[in-house]
């Protein structure tokens, strides 16, 4: 693993956001940039970023709880999580 120069990180960058934007994104694409720029597979999705199309994400986000009707605040995720019905975190 090495360091990548800035033009070959902004061509495979460009190249995998358009087809991202097109819907054509795969792990094979970025595995085939990983390999080709001698870098880690993730390191080529931390230079993509989340995919934000009409979502809301923002930099930096952390995951957040919300107040039960009991005032005993409890984690919004996972699959056993009952669904949040009072008001927010405070």
């Amino acid at each position: 693993m090495g360091r990548v120069g800035a033009e070959q990180r902004a061509a495979a960058e460009a190249r995998l956001e358009a087809l991202r934007v097109t819907g054509g994104l795969t792990t094979a694409h970025v595995r085939l940039a990983a390999t080709g720029l001698h870098v880690a597979e993730r390191t080529v999705w931390r230079w993509l970023g989340p995919d934000t199309a009409g979502t809301q994400v923002r930099p930096g986000a952390r995951l957040t709880g919300c107040r039960r009707p009991t005032g005993r605040r409890t984690p919004t995720f996972g699959a056993t999580s009952p669904p949040c019905t009072g008001p927010g975190p405070r």
